[in-house]
């Protein structure tokens, strides 16, 4: 049971680093767009 929230646990940080990362490209793309 252990390991399963930790890959549960995984899953969820993974999902959260790609979507604050595609935020971050978004972000840039319209400072670039901007300039």
């Amino acid at each position: 049971m252990k390991i399963f929230s930790l890959i549960l646990y995984g899953l969820i940080v993974l999902i959260l680093l790609m979507l604050a990362l595609r935020i971050v490209i978004d972000f840039f793309r319209r400072k670039d767009e901007d300039l």
